[in-house]
């Protein structure tokens, strides 16, 4: 499968949800449990470039590393999270990152969110089949039970353990929600 179209996709589409977010925004809690807005924006960047620390960056530094990173070549092994892996695994895993995370700092920060149809089904299918595993490995939180006939966003978001209609609690104070 050649995942530069979806991986480029993606990364415009996550890319436009944080050109939006406000620095005020980034304590603002998210889906994901106990990460706020700016950790994850470090959980991306350390998926970008492996700094895997918080530090300051810049709205084009995010932007410059998403870019490289989706235009590497997947098509034989590459080196992620310090060890060498098939191609086509990293690409799959981080097209599912961009996509989850793109909803989880939209979720948080009222920004909108433009999802691709092929990004979509891309990432579903992967999720339905590394739902277990990643669920073993801390990825993926307990399923959350979500009806068939829901959106396949909804969806999928379930299978990673987030609840689709999640909203930032009411105690926030920030600009979020």
């Amino acid at each position: 499968m050649d995942f530069q179209p979806l991986l480029t996709t993606a990364a415009g589409d996550l890319a436009a949800v944080v050109e939006g977010i406000e620095p005020d925004q980034y304590a603002a809690p998210t889906p994901c449990q106990d990460w706020d807005v700016r950790d994850e924006l470090d959980h991306l960047m350390w998926v970008f470039d492996g700094a895997g620390e918080r530090r300051d960056y810049t709205v084009e530094e995010f932007r410059a590393l998403l870019d490289a990173f989706v235009a590497r070549d997947f098509s034989g092994p590459v080196r992620f999270a310090n060890r060498e892996m098939p191609g086509s695994m990293v690409a799959s895993l981080v097209l599912a990152d961009l996509l989850v995370h793109a909803w989880d700092l939209a979720r948080a920060t009222g920004r909108p969110l433009h999802t691709d149809d092929a990004v979509l089904a891309t990432v579903h299918e992967f999720c339905v089949g590394m739902a277990d595993q990643g669920r073993a490995m801390g990825a993926f939180g307990a399923e959350v039970p979500v009806p068939e006939s829901a959106p396949l966003l909804d969806r999928t978001l379930g299978l990673t353990g987030r609840d689709p209609n999640w909203t930032p609690p009411r105690s926030w104070t920030g600009r979020s929600g």
